[in-house]
């Protein structure tokens, strides 16, 4: 899925260029898992904690459970995708595929494509918890410190989705070797 335009490259290779391929991009996928779970884990609690003044080693357990709670999420949208044999740059559990009705704004699709179901679930735990470890913060500067949290995630993720990497990549090797 999503690998289509690589196809016909790696069908004209040989079979050593092949494995080669498949190889690489394995070694990508866990190179970006291991970025991905790291950052849930470590980054985000780092950022609560900042926040909230609560020991980091007393969030990682909750951000586990968040990483655990996204990758869930992840995995749903991969099985769906799976058996119907497609793949699409929005996520049925998000708002991303209402938007693109209305609007041909591909930032703010990509924006609200990153604001979920799971994303609300995620600010429910994390409200719950750190509500119930510490009681000197004021329940609504928290909540809107974790919704802000939320919706400026989706703005990074949203343009970091908009830059045209692909396009970089070939202007910088120039086509490769």
């Amino acid at each position: 899925m999503t690998t289509d335009s690589l196809s016909p490259m790696l069908a004209a290779a040989t079979g050593g260029d092949y494995t080669i391929a498949r190889i690489v991009s394995v070694i990508g996928a866990v190179l970006w898992a291991i970025i991905y779970i790291a950052f849930h884990l470590f980054i985000i609690s780092y950022v609560l904690g900042m926040i909230t003044s609560i020991p980091v080693r007393r969030l990682v357990p909750l951000q586990l459970l968040v990483t655990g709670v996204l990758l869930m999420e992840k995995a749903l949208v991969f099985i769906v995708f799976a058996l119907k044999g497609e793949a699409a740059n929005v996520s049925f559990l998000s708002f991303g595929p209402l938007t693109a009705t209305f609007s041909d704004t591909w930032f703010l699709v990509m924006f609200l494509n990153q604001l979920t179901l799971v994303s609300a679930l995620i600010i429910s735990m994390q409200f719950s918890f750190i509500r119930s470890y510490t009681k000197t913060m004021n329940w609504k500067s928290l909540l809107a410190v974790l919704i802000g949290l939320q919706i400026l995630m989706a703005l990074l993720t949203a343009a970091l989705g908009y830059i045209p990497f692909e396009r970089l990549f070939n202007y910088v090797v120039q086509g490769g070797a």
